[in-house]
């Protein structure tokens, strides 16, 4: 990687050879001759060129380009620098390095201006989806909402987003003499709770993730949403430092939080269906202490999704 400062501004530069082909730019020079005056460059490559500084000619794989009182331009490792220049050299490149954050957080919002058409139109092709993803964030919030799925089936979910294992067990008392005598026989915690109780299979739920907090389909929505207008309307000009970085480092995160948002609705729109969600209707259905209302509630909510 290669940075330079110019009259013109910064960029970065893509060959060494652009560098060393400058006209002022010599690959030797003695410090004895020339003054530091001020840096214009910074460089970091997987191979390593040799210093500038004759007292050095050492290889570096990271360093500064630097151009003296009298124009001449070179490159100088950032150790020797240090070492050659002192005090001088490490105000230089401090002063340099806050320039290059600067200048290379702004290019990095200035090339994401350039993607947020892009951006918006992929995220709101997410809502023209049957169903969209307002339908699935809605009907996720619904699913744990009693009100709306009936109190067994809300509770039951909410057990599995704090789970994850999927399983639903029905757990039923039991009646029967024998079985009581045996359970009762065999498991401590029955013996002491007077309570004898068999769990029963009913099935797996798969996709329960989706029910997590920090997968809230709405919230990263509305994140990357908020970003993207941030992005368009900031003023590279005006902002300061803080907030550029701040919004260079969410611009850099936009692509990956699309693809898994794109991901994300795709398994909500598979855990919203009747039959990843069979496991809890039959649950409902052989429960001894589910009311009428409970499963009359549930099919009711299950009846509003589309597969």
């Amino acid at each position: 990687m290669i940075f330079v400062r110019t009259a013109t501004g910064s960029h970065k530069v893509e060959s060494w050879d652009l560098i060393t082909s400058r006209p002022n730019f010599i690959d030797k020079i003695s410090k004895a001759e020339h003054k530091l005056s001020e840096i214009i460059g910074f460089y970091r490559f997987k191979d390593k060129i040799h210093c500038g500084l004759k007292g050095c000619n050492q290889p570096h794989q990271m360093g500064y380009i630097v151009r003296t009182d009298d124009g001449i331009e070179t490159n100088i490792g950032n150790i020797c620098g240090a070492e050659e220049f002192g005090v001088q050299f490490k105000e230089l490149t401090e002063q340099f390095d806050n320039f290059m954050k600067l200048e290379t957080n702004k290019m990095i919002v200035s090339e994401a201006k350039l993607k947020c058409d892009r951006w918006s139109s992929t995220i709101d092709s997410f809502r023209k989806l049957k169903p969209s993803i307002d339908t699935c964030a809605a009907n996720i919030e619904k699913i744990q909402n009693a009100n709306y799925a009936g109190r067994l089936a809300a509770t039951e979910i909410r057990l599995l987003a704090k789970s994850q294992s999927g399983i639903v067990t029905l757990t039923e008392i039991e009646t029967a003499k024998w079985a009581r005598s045996i359970l009762f026989a065999t498991n401590k915690y029955m013996q002491e709770s007077g309570e004898a109780t068999t769990d029963y299979f009913m099935g797996k739920v798969s996709f329960t993730h989706v029910l997590l907090p920090e997968n809230n389909l709405r919230e990263r929505f509305v994140s990357i949403s908020e970003d993207i207008k941030a992005i368009r309307q900031i003023d590279l000009k005006a902002a300061n430092s803080p907030t550029i970085a701040d919004l260079s480092r969410r611009a850099n995160t936009i692509e990956d939080r699309i693809k898994q948002l794109k991901l994300l609705l795709h398994e909500a729109r598979k855990f919203l269906t009747k039959k990843n969600l069979s496991a809890v209707s039959s649950k409902l259905k052989n429960s001894s202490t589910a009311s009428e209302s409970d499963r009359a509630h549930f099919e009711s909510f299950l009846n509003t999704l589309s597969r």
